[in-house]
C-alpha cells in the first residue's frame, strides 16, 4: 500500500490557504508534516495556535502529525517553551519515529545565522545545541538495528526545516564543517530515501550532485512549500504531496485550489 504524506512549512501564520493545499489527498492522507515556521514567530501564544488549527482541520486527530522546528520558531519569548506546546517523547526537537514501515528522523538546525548575530541579542545558543544533536545522530547510528535497519523498515525519511546540504550565501553559510558531518552520516550510514525541507520559500527537488548539493546529499532533497509572501494581497500557498510507492516516490507540488503545479517521479 502506498503512503501519502503532505508537507507544509513556512506558513508564517497563514491558515486558510495551507489547509486548503493540505487537503490534496483528502481521506487518503497518512501523515501530515509541519516542517518549521508554521507560526510567524513565538512572540505570542496565539501564534502557536496556528499549529493546532492547521493540524486539527487536516487530521481531525485521526492522522499522525510530525512537527519540525524552524528558525522563526526560535524567535520570541515563548520560543524556549515551544516543546511544551509541541511535545515529543523525550522533550527534544530532534528525534526518530516509526509509522508502520516508515522510519523517520527529525533534525533541527536551530537559527540560520551565528549565535552572536546582532538580531538575536545574545539570547540563543544554537551552536551548542547542534553539537548535542550531532551526538544524537551518532547514537542513532550505534542503534541502527533498532532504528533504520529494523527488519520491517521499508522507507527512511529525513525531516528538517533548513536544507543544510545547500550552502547559502553569507551570513547564512554557517556550520559548514558540522553540516558536512551530518551529511556524511546520512549518506554513509542512514541512507534515507528522501529528505523533506522548507525554509527557501520554493518548491523544487535538489538531486544528488546538482548545483545545490554542496555537501554530498544522501538522497533527493524536497524543498516543499511556497507561501508567496511577496504577494501579500493574495492568499496563495503551495505545499508538497508525497506518495511512497513500492518501487518509486511521486512528488506533486499542489496549491490551495487543488492544482498540481509540478509532478516528479523518483
Amino acid at each position: 500500500m502506498p503512503i501519502h504524506i503532505y508537507n507544509l512549512s513556512d506558513t508564517h501564520n497563514k491558515v486558510h490557504s495551507p489547509i486548503e493545499a493540505g487537503k490534496f489527498f483528502q481521506d487518503n492522507l497518512d501523515l501530515l508534516v509541519l516542517n518549521g515556521d508554521i507560526q510567524e514567530d513565538s512572540g505570542k501564544l496565539e501564534n502557536l495556535d496556528v499549529i493546532y488549527e492547521i493540524a486539527g482541520k487536516l487530521t481531525e486527530g485521526r492522522i499522525p502529525v510530525v512537527f519540525s522546528r524552524g528558525n522563526h520558531d526560535m524567535r520570541g519569548k515563548y520560543a524556549e517553551r515551544l516543546v511544551e506546546y509541541t511535545p515529543t517523547h523525550e522533550g527534544k526537537s530532534y528525534y526518530t519515529f516509526r509509522l508502520g514501515p516508515l522510519w523517520g528522523i527529525v533534525l533541527d538546525c536551530g537559527e540560520d545565522k551565528v549565535d552572536d548575530f546582532p538580531e538575536y541579542g545574545n539570547m540563543i545558543s544554537s551552536e551548542d545545541f547542534r553539537r548535542r544533536e550531532t551526538e544524537f545522530l551518532q547514537d542513532v547510528v550505534k542503534r541502527a538495528k533498532q532504528e533504520y535497519q529494523a527488519e520491517d523498515v521499508k522507507y527512511r525519511l529525513v525531516i528538517v526545516h533548513n536544507p543544510f546540504t545547500y550552502t547559502m550565501k553569507p551570513q547564512f553559510d554557517i556550520e559548514q564543517e558540522l553540516y558536512n558531518e551530518w551529511a556524511k552520516i546520512l549518506r554513509e550510514d542512514i541512507k534515507p530515501h528522501l529528505m523533506l525541507c522548507g525554509h527557501l520559500h520554493d518548491t523544487t527537488v535538489f538531486f544528488p550532485g546538482c548545483l545545490y548539493d554542496n555537501k554530498g546529499q544522501a538522497c533527493p532533497v524536497v524543498i516543499g512549500s511556497n507561501p508567496y509572501m511577496k504577494e501579500k494581497d493574495k492568499d496563495i500557498f503551495v505545499g508538497a504531496a508525497i506518495t511512497l510507492n513500492e518501487n518509486h516516490i511521486n512528488i506533486k507540488f499542489t496549491d490551495n485550489n487543488g492544482n498540481a503545479k509540478e509532478a516528479i517521479d523518483i
